[in-house]
């Protein structure tokens, strides 16, 4: 069964097996238990007590070992070596045996494989229950075998270095006629250590029996990792069970597939007898004080088994595969096999050096410098520049003080905060990949905020990046109150109007800001209004409860009062706020004893300064101081040039606007009546605007009222422009993505915002869109009008386009703005790849003089525009003599020894290929070169070398040892296809017969060959050997319903051992035997379980032969096919070797 994987990791560390056997050798297959000697057959147990003696079975003291004849007490131990600094990340017991031997007087210990075994550490002794089960056959004959396992990690990783033992391990003593017997233990742990190099390492455990018959054993492991470049340095650690030192053949192969494998010797540098019942540490050596580690068989091939008997049935050796290992590779192949010697591998494990991880963190943020309240983004971006992956990886980012957390956001893994700390567990970052991850915080203290984040791997240390910011305090807010007075000359006894202007002209809000306006004597309340907060009187003062104030806001207030005194009124307005100290505004106001008879009207602007692009309040008051009634009373505003009418209110009448005019129609006021117009405008413009409102009546002359305000600049706009190319690298004909991104990075609108993006020659646009605005199309040139972009808001533009030319294309974009001075650019790159690939290939390799060659040259269009005018030149090598030329397409023609194909146009992803044959004339090194060429694009080339030789074999003959015919008749029984056996249960339950019918073929290819053995035989003689066929049949299997006449059929796969005797001298092998099936019959039936009982009756035909070369320099001929022998001869098995075909 495949192996399974129990452990995997890629750090700093390394992988050790130790382990014991529970057993020393038999003095034969049928002597007696407790009788040491030099059978591959374990005939005692061992026991960590020297003076425990079976037998005659020499004890050994140097080790504390001695011997017993009852599984239930056995117990052997060995050393564990970790070295300083080792933490045990896994550890596997692995322990197995043989339970059933099937002979007369045999031993059946089934009843007890799965109890617990015996476990030492150097912290104590624990009974350990198994986790994995596997049983198997040891042999054909029936000798059954197992194999167990356990975790044991917690237990090794608490004990550490030291001595390891394990006991009462199920093993069988009774006289072995196939020297079978065997039981051990192994103990395979993976640790970590810093010291040690950077290594891929896994851990298997199986169950891989190979019997002695058996033909090899394929088994794929994976999920491991070698470095993509450089030297590899590999080991395979393998623990197999039932390896004898005294007979060969056993081997293992290892290699990237199967097509590719190495035979690996053992840590004694055998190959042919890989398994010989030697536990060898991880530098190669026998370790001396494992229990009865003094007494092991002499490594050989074959080795040697000592007559006092010795360490019998396991084996544990680390062995190199550097050399079967390749760059980049992530899967093997292992082949285990063998012609003579059983075995059962039942734990492997391979480590391999990797190039350490590389962790990269960089750390950025955006803005650099942001005032108190403001965002902050920081950006973490977390790579895996190394050879492997980045394991368990985690990055904690400590927010410093002054800053309050918002958001997370990560791309791959999880995110938290707690306790002022961002968490991410990202988790695995395979090699060449990143992970960024986003943290939004907001800057609560000015200064300067140092934020530093960590990661760390498993395999790596922690590495931190730092990211430094400046955070500028807001700037205070500034309170200023303006107060007026209408009409600044009343007549006592009249209406005068107060108009109070509180305004935060500073960078923060101001709060619980209160403005108070003790009245003056002489003065009575009428009202007081206000366009924020509450307003009050309680007598003496009006209060104003504004609340907050944020940066740019204006309050207005207005109070009426009626002067009862003549005179000179002062009146002082204060405002305050929790954040400022009082400001004051006062009005004089003469009060006089006669009405003044006129039209009066009076004009206020605030805030003052006004800003560009900020509301400005025009306020307009209008009174009648006659003692008549005025009639017809009109107001008329020209706005000047510079401001933008927003909105106009009157407290009487009706107000509109007409072309920049705004005219209040207030009809009648009575003496004493005053009425107010509030206009709202814009300014576009920094600079002094002045503004003249004219009041008039049909009673009375027109009366003007002008006022001048200041109006400052916005601060200006700031544009950013980037500019991508996707992908940067790309092939002719294939589509490429531009995208210009423009983003406002001011404080201020940026207006009348256009892109102009000029593609360069050689790209063709298919497609452009905008996120806002419009754009235009002039050739290569895109303009695109994005209007208006606010602060901090982008607009983009996305251009798809095809390249039509090969090269590095360089493409520039523009941004300009109206209220930006200086325009900015970005640039960005491609690479056009050419489209035209030629590859050219041999048919063999080396080549035999005057033998056909023929070159195979493929020309490819790997874009997706169209190629024309394709040729291809090969100018043919003056030692090889042309014979011909095909072509898929176009024409070919010969000049000289130039050959040119005219292709044609090649479409995209279009592939042609060309034959061109050739006759060798010369042995030595020919190399030829063909190249191709299209239109707009360079030519390209593709050259090989091939090896031309003289042949020195012309003639040879085959001589036949042996030809042997046997017969085969077997009865297999194989399940019916759930399709059919539908099929099957319907027609029986209509009562219906299901009529059986078979058709049999051998399947394709010869039947496959292990030679059992080699022994002489009777009738044959000395020179005889036992084989293995095994082959194979096909057979179509039709089942009729007698009723309805339906049919339903299936094919099985039918294969059949058989072990034929014949005539093989050394040194031919089972590569000289050829043997196939050449006629065959079958018969079958439905049993009452609804399966097919299958009947075959096959002739088998076995050839041994050998061809011979004749070693003659011929330059005058070429090779001739062999020259068989006639293979037609009777059926019979052969009395002797034949002499008449001597071995040559």
């Amino acid at each position: 069964m495949p192996f399974i994987l129990r452990f995997s990791t890629i750090t700093r560390g390394a992988i050790t097996f130790t382990g014991n056997s529970l057993g020393i050798s038999r003095a034969s297959r049928f002597s007696p238990a407790c009788t040491p000697g030099t059978a591959d057959a374990i005939g005692s147990f061992i026991i960590n007590d020297p003076n425990s003696v079976c037998g005659t079975v020499p004890s050994s003291p140097a080790t504390g070992g001695g011997t017993t004849n009852m599984y239930m007490i056995n117990f052997s131990t060995n050393s564990l070596v970790l070295p300083p600094g080792s933490t045990v990340v896994y550890a596997e017991l692995v322990w197995g045996g043989t339970y059933l031997i099937n002979t007369p007087g045999g031993e059946d210990l089934s009843a007890r494989l799965n109890d617990p075994v015996r476990f030492s550490t150097p912290a104590g002794m624990f009974n350990i229950q198994p986790e994995t089960f596997f049983n198997y056959a040891v042999n054909t004959e029936g000798d059954l075998g197992y194999v167990r396992s356990a975790n044991v990690t917690a237990l090794v990783a608490a004990g550490g270095a030291g001595t390891y033992g394990a006991g009462k391990i199920v093993g069988t003593l009774v006289p072995d006629p196939r020297t079978t017997s065997f039981a051990g233990w192994s103990l395979g742990v993976v640790y970590v250590n810093p010291s040690l190099p950077f290594r891929s390492m896994n851990l298997y455990v199986g169950n891989v029996p190979i019997q002695a018959i058996s033909p090899p054993v394929n088994e794929m492991i994976g999920n491991f990792q070698t470095p993509s470049f450089g030297p590899i340095n590999g080991r395979l650690l393998v623990s197999a069970q039932e390896g004898d030192a005294s007979i060969t053949g056993d081997f293992v192969r290892f290699g990237p597939n199967l097509a590719s494998l190495t035979t690996i010797p053992q840590p004694a540098g055998f190959t042919n007898n890989f398994f010989q019942s030697l536990i060898y540490d991880d530098n190669g050596n026998i370790n001396p004080t494992a229990t009865f580690g003094d007494r092991n068989p002499i490594p050989g091939q074959p080795g040697t088994n000592i007559i006092e008997g010795n360490r019998q049935g396991w084996d544990i050796s680390n062995v190199s595969i550097s050399n079967s290992l390749v760059n980049g590779q992530t899967s093997a192949a292992l082949q285990f096999g063998t012609n003579g010697d059983g075995y059962t591998v039942n734990l492997l494990a391979i480590q391999i050096d990797n190039i350490p991880p590389t962790l990269l963190l960089e750390k950025t943020s955006f803005p650099d410098t942001v005032t108190v309240g403001e965002e902050i983004v920081y950006t973490i971006v977390v790579s895996n520049d190394g050879d492997s992956p980045l394991v368990n990886t985690v990055l904690t980012d400590p927010l410093p003080a002054g800053v309050s957390f918002q958001s997370v956001q990560t791309t791959q893994g999880s995110a938290s905060f707690a306790a002022g700390t961002v968490t991410v567990d990202i988790g695995t970052i395979p090699v060449g990949q990143s992970v960024t991850v986003n943290i939004t915080v907001l800057a609560t203290a000015a200064g300067l905020i140092s934020n530093t984040a960590s990661a760390q791997a498993n395999q790596t240390g922690i590495i931190s990046s730092t990211a430094v910011n400046t955070v500028n305090p807001l700037p205070p807010p500034i309170l200023e109150i303006e107060k007026l007075d209408f009409p600044p000359i009343v007549a006592v006894n009249s209406e005068l109007v107060y108009i109070i202007f509180v305004s935060n002209i500073g960078g923060s809000t101001a709060t619980n800001v209160v403005m108070n306006d003790p009245l003056p004597v002489g003065t009575t309340f009428v009202s007081a209004e206000s366009d924020q907060g509450t307003i009050s009187f309680d007598g003496t003062t009006i209060t104003n409860e504004i609340g907050s104030l944020a940066p740019g806001e204006t309050v207005v207030i207005f109070i009426v009062v009626i002067p009862t005194v003549t005179g000179t009124v002062l009146n002082t307005a204060t405002t305050f706020s929790d954040e400022t100290a009082p400001q004051s505004s006062t009005t004089e106001t003469l009060v006089i004893e006669e009405p003044i008879l006129e039209l009066m009207i009076s004009k206020f602007a605030g805030p003052d300064p006004a800003t560009v692009g900020e509301e400005l309040i025009y306020t307009i008051v209008v009174s009648n101081e006659t003692t008549e009634l005025l009639t017809g009373v009109e107001v008329v505003d020209v706005l000047p040039p510079g401001l933008v009418f927003v909105s106009a209110e009157t407290t009487q009448g009706t107000v509109t606007e007409a072309a920049g005019t705004v005219t209040a129609l207030i009809g009648d006021l009575v003496p004493g009546q005053s009425e107010i117009i509030t206009i709202t405008v814009i300014p576009t413009a920094p600079g002094i605007v002045t503004n003249t409102a004219t009041a008039t009546s049909n009673q009375t002359a027109p009366v003007s009222s002008t006022i001048n305000t200041t109006v400052n600049a916005l601060p200006p706009a700031f544009l950013t422009i980037e500019k991508l190319a996707e992908p940067n690298l790309v092939t002719l004909g294939n589509e490429v993505i531009f995208q210009v991104t423009v983003c406002n990075m001011g404080e201020t609108a940026a207006t009348n915002v256009v892109a102009v993006d000029t593609l360069p020659a050689g790209v063709e646009v298919t497609g452009i869109q905008v996120s806002e605005g419009t754009f235009t199309q002039v050739g290569h040139t895109i303009t695109a009008s994005f209007g208006v972009i606010a602060p901090g808001t982008c607009a983009m533009i996305t251009i798809e386009a095809i390249t039509t030319v090969t090269g590095t294309l360089t493409n520039t974009a523009v941004v300009t703005a109206d209220n930006v001075e200086d325009s900015e650019t970005a640039t960005a790159s491609i690479t056009v790849l050419q489209p035209l690939a030629i590859s050219k290939q041999a048919s063999s390799n080396p080549v035999l003089v005057g033998s056909l060659l023929q070159y195979t040259i493929s020309v490819a269009n790997l874009g997706e525009l169209p190629l024309t005018n394709v040729i291809v030149r090969d100018v043919i090598p003056p030692t090889v003599e042309f014979v011909s030329v095909q072509s898929e397409g176009g024409t070919c023609s010969v000049s000289g020894q130039t050959v040119t194909c005219l292709l044609g146009t090649l479409e995209g992803q279009q592939e042609q290929t060309i034959i061109i044959t050739v006759i060798p004339l010369l042995e030595g090194v020919v190399t030829n070169t063909a190249t191709a060429q299209a239109d707009n694009t360079p030519p390209v080339t593709a050259t090989i070398t091939t090896l031309v030789v003289r042949p020195l074999e012309c003639i040879s003959v085959s001589k036949l040892f042996d030809w042997v015919v046997t017969r085969s008749d077997f009865i297999v029984e194989e399940s019916i296809p759930e399709t059919c056996r539908a099929f099957v249960e319907q027609a029986i339950a209509g009562g219906r017969q299901v009529l059986v019918s078979c058709n049999a073929v051998p399947a394709m290819g010869e039947c496959s060959i292990t030679v059992v053995k080699r022994q002489p035989l009777p009738i044959i003689g000395s020179q005889a050997a036992i084989v293995l066929t095994t082959c194979s049949a096909e057979v179509t299997i039709t089942l009729t319903d007698s009723g309805t006449g339906e049919t339903c059929t299936f094919t099985l796969l039918v294969k059949n051992n058989e072990k034929v005797s014949l005539c093989l001298p050394l040194p031919l092998d089972e590569s000289n035997i050829t043997s196939q099936i050449f006629d065959i019959h079958c018969a079958a039936r439905i049993t009452d379980s609804l399966t097919i009982e299958l009947q075959l009756d096959w002739c088998l035909e076995l050839i041994a032969k050998f061809t011979i070369p004749l070693m003659v320099e011929a330059t005058f001929c070429q090779p001739r096919a062999l020259i068989p022998i006639p293979e037609s001869c009777s059926i019979s098995l052969p009395l002797q070797c034949p002499t008449i075909f001597p071995f040559v």
